[in-house]
């Protein structure tokens, strides 16, 4: 920079001052930073630079402005309005679209500071003609490019393509004269703008793409295999039911990992579903849900758990039996139930507390598994090897909310899941709202 700009900049104690309050790792206020007169370009590259810096995002303060409508007419001569990118005439007729190369070429420099270049573009996304926006150029030299007909139409009919890939090196030979610097560095401008616009589409288009891994693909033919299981009377019904309990603990479980439980419906609720990053695991809880309250049968649980098809494989090959007090398996039928409500009170008050430290499944993802989920698995697997499914009855929270999800469709009356449904909302709302 030049040395007069920087002296301006840090004479001027109340610009430095500004920033007192800015904090580290977030985005902080920094259009509301004055830029220094006479210095104005300098004072925002140290904006800029420190917001970047702070938290890793770099505002666009050089061109905040929006579009003015005059600088469109030089291409869309009949422009009246803008609505978003759309050129409208009077009759809120489209006559095309205009793309703006800010905030992504202000480190263009022409010849006195950077210029937004616009970009007309017509209704089969062919270019009608380039000029230049708001500039920080002299007034006469933009007022140069945008007067020159041929400089605005010298790419009119190209493709976005064409545009992108234009050779930077004829941009000298396409010049305004006398205003050379500036009509190339619009050039240049539009070109990249171009390339842009161009990569946007491109990942438009892969987002609506859902991308099925081989784990996804994986997951749901455990869900086909289930429901051939669940709800057809085929004779060879038994041995399809053992091979899937073998996949389900190699495959779905040991390799791919997606089992539903309190931390998975914990993120989601808190964060987003990543229906496109992992559509196989939303596919399972989805079928989870609606196929037990369409149905009544606890398709997952009795179906698709990995750690169920365990407990019931180790059940069956070892012998012996244990027979619980009617007393203790009436208290520990609860334990499910406290241990949602204590999720539910984790979630709400933000506790430093993970999710899986409460159920066992965790510990079937190598290399992430706590201490506390692999006790509680290799517990529940001891445990059910003598008492069929105990994990299951006795440790489940995820269990007793499909079992909830199951047996809802039959009550014509408010039951005791209900209840305990209304009581986990009241404290949801309540963690919201204090």
């Amino acid at each position: 920079d030049t040395e007069e700009h920087v002296e301006a900049v840090v004479e001027e104690r109340p610009f430095f001052d500004s920033f007192i309050g800015w904090k580290l790792g977030q985005d902080n206020d920094a259009e509301h930073i004055d830029g220094v007169s006479g210095a104005t370009l300098t004072s925002f590259a140290i904006i800029e630079s420190v917001a970047l810096r702070l938290g890793g995002h770099r505002p666009s303060l050089k061109f905040s402005d929006p579009v003015d409508i005059e600088n469109v007419r030089y291409i869309f001569p009949e422009a009246e309005r803008l609505d978003d990118k759309r050129v409208l005439d009077s009759d809120g007729i489209v006559l095309g679209t205009i793309l703006r190369s800010a905030p992504n070429t202000d480190d263009i420099i022409g010849y006195a500071g950077p210029s937004d270049a616009l970009v007309g573009l017509d209704s089969n996304d062919r270019v009608v003609g380039i000029t230049i926006g708001q500039t920080y150029e002299g007034q006469r030299y933009a007022d140069d490019v945008r007067d020159s007909d041929y400089y605005r139409e010298r790419h009119k009919g190209k493709t976005l393509e064409e545009l992108a890939n234009i050779d930077l090196d004829k941009l000298h030979v396409d010049a305004v004269s006398g205003a050379t610097m500036t009509s190339m560095a619009v050039g240049e401008a539009a070109a990249i703008r171009a390339q842009l616009e161009l990569d946007r589409r491109e990942q438009s288009v892969s987002a609506a793409v859902i991308p099925f891994e081989v784990r996804d693909i994986a997951t749901i033919i455990a869900i086909i295999v289930a429901c051939f299981v669940a709800f057809t009377k085929s004779k060879a019904k038994r041995r399809v039911r053992l091979a899937l309990q073998i996949y389900l603990i190699t495959v779905v479980g040991l390799w791919v990992g997606d089992m539903l439980s309190l931390a998975l419906m914990g993120g989601w609720a808190m964060g987003a579903v990543p229906w496109k990053s992992a559509p196989g695991l939303v596919a399972l809880v989805a079928a989870s849900f609606v196929l037990p309250s369409a149905t009544g049968k606890p398709v997952y649980c009795h179906h698709l758990c990995p750690h169920g098809a365990a407990q019931e494989i180790l059940f069956r090959i070892i012998p012996g039996r244990i027979s619980l007090p009617s007393g203790l398996r009436h208290m520990l039928r609860y334990l499910p139930a406290v241990l949602l409500v204590a999720a539910v009170a984790i979630i709400g008050s933000g506790a430093s507390v993970s999710l899986s430290s409460l159920e066992a499944f965790d510990a079937w993802v190598f290399g992430i598994a706590g201490t506390a989920t692999i006790v509680i698995a290799i517990a529940g697997l001891v445990v059910s090897a003598f008492i069929p499914q105990a994990y299951c009855k006795y440790g489940c929270p995820t269990g007793l909310i499909l079992n909830y999800a199951r047996t809802a469709r039959h009550e014509h009356s408010l039951s005791r899941g209900d209840y305990v449904a209304a009581g986990l909302v009241v404290i949801a709302c309540a963690m919201a709202w204090i």
